[in-house]
Formats: structure tokens, C-alpha cells, sequence
């Protein structure tokens, strides 16, 4: 049975922060 990350909406909240966390990590290193 599969499950999708975004099953549990607090698992898919630190998902798009841990992203926009290394994104901005990223552009501000330059």
C-alpha cells in the first residue's frame, strides 16, 4: 500500500520548510 508524504498535513508543512530552507540557504550563500 503506498502512502504519499503529504498524507499528514504536518509531515507535508516540514517538507515545504526544510525546502525553502535550503533554497534560501542557498541564494543568500552567494
Amino acid at each position: 500500500m503506498h502512502k504519499p508524504i503529504c498524507a499528514e498535513q504536518f509531515g507535508c508543512w516540514y517538507l515545504i520548510l526544510a525546502l525553502a530552507g535550503v533554497t534560501f540557504k542557498l541564494m543568500s550563500s552567494k
